[in-house]
Protein backbone atom coordinates (compact mmCIF):
# COMPACT_ATOMS: atom_id res chain seq x y z
CA UNK A 1 0.00 0.00 0.00
CA UNK A 2 2.80 2.42 0.86
CA UNK A 3 4.38 1.78 -2.54
CA UNK A 4 1.38 3.35 -4.36
CA UNK A 5 2.13 5.85 -2.63
CA UNK A 6 -0.68 7.04 -0.37
CA UNK A 7 -1.03 10.39 1.38
CA UNK A 8 -3.39 9.28 4.16
CA UNK A 9 -4.29 6.00 5.87
CA UNK A 10 -7.65 5.49 7.57
CA UNK A 11 -7.44 2.50 9.88
CA UNK A 12 -10.50 0.90 11.48
CA UNK A 13 -10.13 -0.95 14.81
CA UNK A 14 -7.00 -1.48 16.88
CA UNK A 15 -5.30 -4.28 14.89
CA UNK A 16 -5.45 -2.20 11.69
CA UNK A 17 -4.02 0.87 13.44
CA UNK A 18 -1.17 -1.18 14.89
CA UNK A 19 -0.27 -2.57 11.48
CA UNK A 20 -0.39 0.88 9.87
CA UNK A 21 1.71 2.46 12.61
CA UNK A 22 4.30 -0.29 12.34
CA UNK A 23 4.47 0.24 8.58
CA UNK A 24 5.09 4.00 8.54
CA UNK A 25 6.04 6.88 10.77
CA UNK A 26 5.53 9.57 8.11
CA UNK A 27 2.17 8.96 6.39
CA UNK A 28 -0.68 10.40 8.50
CA UNK A 29 -2.92 7.75 10.07
CA UNK A 30 -6.50 8.48 11.14
CA UNK A 31 -7.84 5.82 13.48
CA UNK A 32 -11.51 4.90 13.80
CA UNK A 33 -13.30 2.85 16.48
CA UNK A 34 -10.43 2.59 18.95
CA UNK A 35 -11.34 1.80 22.55
CA UNK A 36 -8.31 3.13 24.44
CA UNK A 37 -5.37 4.11 22.23
CA UNK A 38 -3.26 5.07 25.26
CA UNK A 39 -3.69 1.67 26.93
CA UNK A 40 -2.93 -0.02 23.61
CA UNK A 41 0.32 1.97 23.32
CA UNK A 42 -0.75 3.60 20.05
CA UNK A 43 -0.46 7.19 21.31
CA UNK A 44 1.09 8.59 24.51
CA UNK A 45 -1.79 10.96 25.28
CA UNK A 46 -5.35 11.69 24.14
CA UNK A 47 -4.76 15.43 24.26
CA UNK A 48 -1.38 15.25 22.47
CA UNK A 49 -1.22 12.06 20.42
CA UNK A 50 1.96 13.21 18.64
CA UNK A 51 3.65 11.35 15.80
CA UNK A 52 1.64 10.55 12.69
CA UNK A 53 -1.45 9.05 14.38
CA UNK A 54 -4.66 10.93 15.21
CA UNK A 55 -8.38 10.19 15.20
CA UNK A 56 -11.11 9.53 17.74
CA UNK A 57 -11.39 7.24 20.74
CA UNK A 58 -14.85 5.70 21.05
CA UNK A 59 -14.42 5.60 24.85
CA UNK A 60 -16.37 2.36 25.30
CA UNK A 61 -14.14 1.27 28.18
CA UNK A 62 -15.00 4.50 30.01
CA UNK A 63 -18.73 4.29 29.40
CA UNK A 64 -19.14 0.67 30.56
CA UNK A 65 -19.35 1.51 34.31
CA UNK A 66 -22.15 3.98 33.57
CA UNK A 67 -24.11 1.16 31.99
CA UNK A 68 -23.77 -0.89 35.17
CA UNK A 69 -24.99 2.08 37.22
CA UNK A 70 -27.99 2.39 34.92
CA UNK A 71 -28.74 -1.31 35.32
CA UNK A 72 -28.58 -0.97 39.10
CA UNK A 73 -31.12 1.85 38.86
CA UNK A 74 -33.42 -0.45 36.88
CA UNK A 75 -32.87 -3.50 39.14
CA UNK A 76 -31.93 -2.18 42.61
CA UNK A 77 -31.92 -5.68 44.12
CA UNK A 78 -29.16 -6.89 41.80
CA UNK A 79 -26.15 -7.91 43.88
CA UNK A 80 -23.91 -9.97 41.56
CA UNK A 81 -22.39 -9.07 38.22
CA UNK A 82 -20.55 -11.45 35.88
CA UNK A 83 -17.83 -9.79 33.80
CA UNK A 84 -17.47 -11.70 30.53
CA UNK A 85 -14.27 -11.70 28.49
CA UNK A 86 -12.89 -13.61 25.52
CA UNK A 87 -10.41 -16.11 26.92
CA UNK A 88 -7.21 -14.16 26.12
CA UNK A 89 -8.29 -10.51 26.16
CA UNK A 90 -7.33 -9.40 29.71
CA UNK A 91 -3.88 -10.94 29.42
CA UNK A 92 -2.89 -9.11 26.25
CA UNK A 93 -4.91 -5.92 25.84
CA UNK A 94 -4.50 -2.92 28.11
CA UNK A 95 -7.99 -1.60 27.38
CA UNK A 96 -9.56 -4.86 28.56
CA UNK A 97 -7.59 -4.67 31.79
CA UNK A 98 -8.70 -1.06 32.24
CA UNK A 99 -12.32 -2.08 31.65
CA UNK A 100 -12.03 -4.86 34.22
CA UNK A 101 -10.58 -2.54 36.85
CA UNK A 102 -13.23 0.13 36.28
CA UNK A 103 -16.09 -2.39 36.32
CA UNK A 104 -14.85 -4.05 39.49
CA UNK A 105 -14.52 -0.66 41.16
CA UNK A 106 -18.01 0.58 40.25
CA UNK A 107 -19.57 -2.81 41.14
CA UNK A 108 -18.14 -2.62 44.64
CA UNK A 109 -19.29 0.99 44.93
CA UNK A 110 -22.82 -0.15 44.03
CA UNK A 111 -22.70 -2.94 46.61
CA UNK A 112 -22.40 -5.64 43.95
CA UNK A 113 -20.03 -8.61 43.87
CA UNK A 114 -18.09 -8.86 40.57
CA UNK A 115 -16.91 -12.21 39.23
CA UNK A 116 -14.81 -12.56 36.08
CA UNK A 117 -15.54 -15.26 33.50
CA UNK A 118 -13.48 -16.13 30.41
CA UNK A 119 -14.92 -17.85 27.37
CA UNK A 120 -13.84 -18.89 23.92
CA UNK A 121 -16.61 -18.55 21.37
CA UNK A 122 -17.44 -22.28 21.60
CA UNK A 123 -17.67 -22.11 25.42
CA UNK A 124 -20.35 -19.43 25.82
CA UNK A 125 -23.16 -21.84 26.73
CA UNK A 126 -20.95 -23.64 29.22
CA UNK A 127 -19.87 -20.39 30.87
CA UNK A 128 -23.46 -19.12 31.15
CA UNK A 129 -24.41 -22.40 32.78
CA UNK A 130 -21.68 -21.77 35.37
CA UNK A 131 -23.10 -18.28 35.98
CA UNK A 132 -26.62 -19.53 36.74
CA UNK A 133 -27.49 -18.75 40.35
CA UNK A 134 -24.30 -16.70 40.68
CA UNK A 135 -25.05 -13.64 38.53
CA UNK A 136 -27.90 -11.14 38.30
CA UNK A 137 -26.46 -9.54 35.16
CA UNK A 138 -23.71 -10.23 32.63
CA UNK A 139 -21.55 -7.28 31.57
CA UNK A 140 -19.70 -8.01 28.33
CA UNK A 141 -16.33 -6.39 27.66
CA UNK A 142 -16.41 -4.10 24.58
CA UNK A 143 -14.38 -6.36 22.31
CA UNK A 144 -14.63 -7.01 18.57
CA UNK A 145 -14.60 -10.78 19.08
CA UNK A 146 -17.50 -10.61 21.52
CA UNK A 147 -19.32 -8.23 19.18
CA UNK A 148 -19.13 -10.78 16.37
CA UNK A 149 -20.72 -13.42 18.62
CA UNK A 150 -23.23 -11.12 20.31
CA UNK A 151 -26.26 -13.02 19.04
CA UNK A 152 -25.13 -16.21 20.74
CA UNK A 153 -24.28 -14.33 23.94
CA UNK A 154 -27.62 -12.54 24.06
CA UNK A 155 -29.58 -15.65 23.08
CA UNK A 156 -28.03 -17.78 25.81
CA UNK A 157 -28.53 -14.96 28.32
CA UNK A 158 -32.25 -14.87 27.50
CA UNK A 159 -32.47 -18.67 27.76
CA UNK A 160 -30.83 -18.56 31.20
CA UNK A 161 -32.81 -15.45 32.22
CA UNK A 162 -29.62 -13.51 32.93
CA UNK A 163 -29.77 -9.94 31.50
CA UNK A 164 -26.87 -8.93 29.26
CA UNK A 165 -25.42 -5.41 29.09
CA UNK A 166 -22.57 -4.08 26.98
CA UNK A 167 -21.39 -0.62 25.88
CA UNK A 168 -21.75 -1.59 22.21
CA UNK A 169 -25.31 -0.70 21.10
CA UNK A 170 -25.35 -3.55 18.57
CA UNK A 171 -25.96 -5.91 21.50
CA UNK A 172 -29.28 -4.20 22.26
CA UNK A 173 -30.42 -4.57 18.65
CA UNK A 174 -30.04 -8.33 19.14
CA UNK A 175 -31.91 -8.43 22.45
CA UNK A 176 -29.54 -7.32 25.23
CA UNK A 177 -31.08 -5.28 28.04
CA UNK A 178 -29.15 -2.04 27.63
CA UNK A 179 -26.04 -0.26 26.46
CA UNK A 180 -24.51 3.07 27.39
CA UNK A 181 -22.05 4.36 24.85
CA UNK A 182 -20.83 7.39 22.89
CA UNK A 183 -23.17 8.51 20.13
CA UNK A 184 -20.78 8.51 17.20
CA UNK A 185 -23.40 9.96 14.85
CA UNK A 186 -23.55 13.19 16.87
CA UNK A 187 -19.82 13.45 17.51
CA UNK A 188 -18.65 13.49 13.88
CA UNK A 189 -16.89 16.75 13.17
CA UNK A 190 -16.55 17.70 16.83
CA UNK A 191 -12.80 18.09 16.52
CA UNK A 192 -10.10 17.26 13.99
CA UNK A 193 -7.83 16.03 16.80
CA UNK A 194 -8.09 13.27 19.39
CA UNK A 195 -11.41 13.47 21.25
CA UNK A 196 -12.22 12.37 24.77
CA UNK A 197 -15.70 11.13 25.66
CA UNK A 198 -16.17 13.64 28.46
CA UNK A 199 -15.53 16.70 26.33
CA UNK A 200 -16.17 15.92 22.69
CA UNK A 201 -18.52 12.93 22.40
CA UNK A 202 -22.21 12.88 23.24
CA UNK A 203 -23.55 9.71 24.86
CA UNK A 204 -26.62 7.61 24.29
CA UNK A 205 -28.36 5.10 26.52
CA UNK A 206 -30.17 2.34 24.66
CA UNK A 207 -32.64 0.03 26.40
CA UNK A 208 -34.74 -2.84 25.09
CA UNK A 209 -37.91 -3.31 27.09
CA UNK A 210 -38.75 -6.64 25.50
CA UNK A 211 -35.48 -8.25 26.63
CA UNK A 212 -36.03 -6.91 30.12
CA UNK A 213 -39.39 -8.62 30.31
CA UNK A 214 -38.02 -11.90 28.98
CA UNK A 215 -35.02 -11.80 31.30
CA UNK A 216 -37.04 -10.92 34.40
Amino acid sequence: MLELPVELIIAHTTPAVRVAKAATSTVPIVMVEIGDPVAYGIVPSLMRPGGNVTGMSNGLHEYAPRGLRLFKDIVPAAARVALLFPALAPRFFGASRAWLRSMESVALTLGMTPTTYYANTDEIREVFAAMEGRADVVAVVPDQGMLLHRRVIVSVGLERKIPVICPQPEFVLDGALLSFAPDARRSIGASPTMSTPSSKVRSQATCRSRSRARAG
